[in-house]
């Protein structure tokens, strides 16, 4: 499609016109400002910073001005509006038009464009994203057209230059969607624990495939109402030693006795091997259960599990806390019946800013941690008659994680095109995590990479010097201060070396390819100085 895109000038205000004039009734809601437009004040300089349009054989194509604003003291700022016309829409006429208008604001000296969107166009509020506008309000029912409430949202771009190029190991994602919807329930009064909770439990279960999905306030508080209302003080219990702490703390609240399990050195994940070698030499008598892992999002071999689970009768508790939208053996994880709990901290594929979720398909275990969550209470108000803690979310969390469960694909799109292009750039000075066979959708939470463990610690700093932030992985369980006197004479070879040769390199729900570039770049200069 060619087109030029040109200052408006007299010869083309018929075009606008006819134009404007043959809107559909669907693009005269979303391009509103056109209006409150009279042509012929297009050409004025009083009323405009700049009007452009985009011609394609002579006929009008695309649309664009940067208005004044009548009051003086706002002389510093502009309004966007922009159109195109229905065939050019998704193409790359959208962009050009916005960057030339951006330039203008520039050139103009503005400190800040300013527009507002009809809520229901979000291909329009894509757009404005991609060139750094954020939401600045939503104004619910705004507007009434043919009996029909609608929503507007005001969104602005600060024009101000950003010198940094730090790149974080992580950063969510929170855009228009997700500011929306915390609106939606500051209008409603109800901001704790509540409807909102319910729908995205509601979609929890529905892209997991489970039949239970029980919300809470953190992955720590998911993990503690599942071991306290699945085992008993004392049981003895089967724990990878390379994961995070809260997998050990969350069970050892409640008297779980842990039996750690060295780890499988390519994936990071439990050895499952090793573990049977502990479960038959104890004969499955006094263990009660295993807490498999999914390190960085890979999935644990969960068919492997059940095998264990079957020839010794033991309790299955799966920490995917980094795992959400993986599938293995064709299935979700969460979709096979057994105890699995999700993060939805800051770092993770989605998030509610603190949060997580147990799913399970056993309906009288759900309904016992819908009672632990909330201080055991009976279905009686105010009477309990269990133990229980408050581990409830808010209806502002989950209004965050609704909107976020509607990108998740995208997210792990984006994560595995990210961790394509660093395996391809460095296959030849790092390795990276064994991804098994029988994974068939890996989220990369994290982006887990191996080097050398006497120079690991050298990259990790140089990358930072040149701000860019990665991760080193943690000591293993049984290294942990905290634990010293649990596990004073445990030795896991693969679980300590490890630990030692893990860098965890940034990746984020919202990372470019240029950023990824970067760390490619940095990494590539540590390696030849």
């Amino acid at each position: 499609m060619k087109y030029k895109i040109v200052k408006v000038n007299r010869a083309h205000l018929e075009k606008i016109r006819t134009s404007f004039d043959s809107l559909s009734e669907q693009d005269r809601i979303f391009f509103d400002f056109i209006q409150n437009i009279r042509i012929d004040e297009l050409l004025s300089k009083s009323r405009f910073f700049d009007v452009i349009v985009a011609l394609s054989n002579k006929e009008l194509v695309g649309y664009g001005h940067l208005e004044k604003f009548k009051q003086p003291y706002k002389k510093h700022v502009c309004k966007l509006g922009i159109f195109i016309a229905e065939d050019y829409r998704g193409t790359a006429l959208s962009n050009k038009i916005m960057e030339y208008l951006i330039k203008s604001a520039r050139r103009h000296k503005l400190r800040k464009i300013w527009l507002s969107c009809n809520s229901q166009n979000l291909r329009a509020i894509k757009l404005y994203e991609r060139f750094g506008f954020v939401i600045e309000g939503v104004f619910f029912d705004e507007e009434l057209r043919k009996n029909k409430l609608n929503d507007i949202i005001s969104m602005a771009l600060y024009l101000t230059e950003d010198k940094s190029s730090f790149i974080p190991w992580s950063k969510p994602a929170i855009r228009s969607e997700e500011v929306i919807q915390l609106h939606k329930v500051i209008k409603s009064d109800w901001f704790s624990q509540g409807p909102m909770t319910k729908s995205f439990e509601e979609e929890l279960k529905i892209r997991c495939g489970a039949k239970n999905a029980v919300v809470m306030n953190n992955g720590s508080s998911a993990l503690m109402s599942v071991f306290a209302t699945m085992f008993k003080p004392g049981d003895r219990v089967l724990f990878p030693s390379f994961t995070f702490v809260s997998t050990l703390n969350s069970a050892t609240t409640f008297g779980i006795k842990p039996i750690l399990v060295d780890i499988e050195p390519t994936t990071g994940n439990i050895d499952l091997d090793k573990a049977e070698k502990i479960l038959r030499e104890n004969k499955g008598k006094d263990i009660m259960g295993i807490v498999p892992v999914d390190i960085a999002g890979h999935s644990v071999d969960i068919k492997r599990v059940y095998e264990l689970q079957d020839k010794y009768n033991i309790k299955i508790v799966e920490d995917a806390a980094e795992a959400i939208g993986g599938i293995a053996y064709k299935r979700p994880i969460g979709s096979w019946g057994h105890a699995t709990i999700f993060s939805f901290h800051a770092a993770k594929n989605i998030t509610t800013v603190e949060g997580g979720a147990v799913l399970t398909n056993d309906e009288e275990f759900g309904h016992s941690l819908r009672k632990f969550r909330s201080h055991g209470e009976s279905s009686t108000k105010f009477q309990w008659d269990s133990y229980g803690l408050n581990l409830r979310i808010t209806d502002l969390q989950a209004a965050i994680g609704l909107a976020q469960m509607k990108k998740l694909d995208a997210f792990i799109k984006n994560r595995n095109e990210i961790v394509s292009f660093y395996k391809s750039e460095l296959a030849n000075l790092l390795e990276f995590q064994e991804v098994k066979e029988y994974v068939d959708v890996h989220p990369y939470m994290m982006c887990i990479a191996y080097a050398d463990k006497n120079k690991v610690k050298e990259i990790y700093d140089y990358l930072l010097n040149g701000d860019i932030q990665a991760r080193l992985g943690w000591a293993p369980l049984h290294k942990q201060p905290v634990f010293r006197n649990l596990f004073r004479q445990v030795k896991l070879k693969e679980s300590e070396e490890f630990s030692k040769k893990v860098i965890c390199l940034p990746i984020y729900n919202g990372m470019k390819i240029t950023e990824a570039e970067a760390v490619v770049d940095r990494i590539k200069g540590a390696f030849r100085e």
